[in-house]
């Protein structure tokens, strides 16, 4: 579950450091502010399919961290800048939700 986020504002903008030169540093903050911000804004909706029948919050969750990963993926072999907000923001959907299916989880 933490291997999104730091994908999403460690290793992205490393890898794509060429285009954003002179604010890496900025664009890196950028990236973790998106990550973190929808990571928590659909930690609701975590909760809420932790209700349904045989918990899908967790695959769910685990799909999105894959699809992110592979549009990171692209972003960085194309170095296609404007793919890095979508991959950072479907890696923070991803880690909100299976961070809340984990500590749901543990709870029961």
């Amino acid at each position: 579950m933490f291997g999104a986020p730091a994908v999403a504002f460690v290793v992205l903008p490393l890898m794509i450091k060429a285009h954003v030169a002179g604010f890496s540093t900025a664009f890196a903050g950028l990236a973790a502010g998106l990550t973190l911000g929808v990571g928590v804004a659909v930690q609701p909706t975590g909760r809420r399919l932790d209700q349904i029948s045989g918990s899908p919050g967790a695959k769910v969750g685990v799909g999105a961290v894959a699809v992110g990963m592979l549009i990171a993926s692209l972003a960085t072999l194309s170095q296609n800048l404007a793919l890095v907000p979508l991959a950072v923001t479907i890696l923070g959907a991803g880690y909100g939700l299976t961070l809340v299916a984990g500590l749901l989880r543990s709870n029961r």
